[in-house]
């Protein structure tokens, strides 16, 4: 290949290659926020459900969401591995889907 060729190549591996990596970072990242999200969302409605005022936190190595100051709740059932939420895992985005549909319907 004539230099200018390779040149040519090089320069659009260097440009799209970051382009592509930063992509796929971003797309596993999205997969946290939506637990997070789905977190949030179903922990408040349970928890204004149960008397409380609203979502105030959760914790992952507890595999518990807090309402309030005090009023600690379960995650559910195998969301946590590990003492954290494994959002990368397709079974507990899953269950997290399946929790939030749950709490919604009741």
């Amino acid at each position: 290949l004539p230099l200018s060729k390779m040149l040519l190549i090089l320069f659009a591996v260097v440009l799209i290659l970051p382009a592509l990596e930063s992509g796929a970072v971003l797309s596993g990242a999205g997969t946290e926020v939506d637990c997070v999200k789905l977190i949030i969302s179903s922990g408040g409605t349970e928890c204004t459900r149960e008397g409380y005022n609203s979502f105030e936190d959760y914790n992952d190595k507890w595999c518990k969401f807090r309402c309030d100051s005090d009023g600690w709740r379960p995650l559910p059932e195998g969301v946590c591995y590990g003492g954290r939420v494994d959002c990368a895992n397709q079974g507990v985005r899953e269950k997290l889907l399946g929790w939030s549909r749950d709490v919604e319907q009741k």
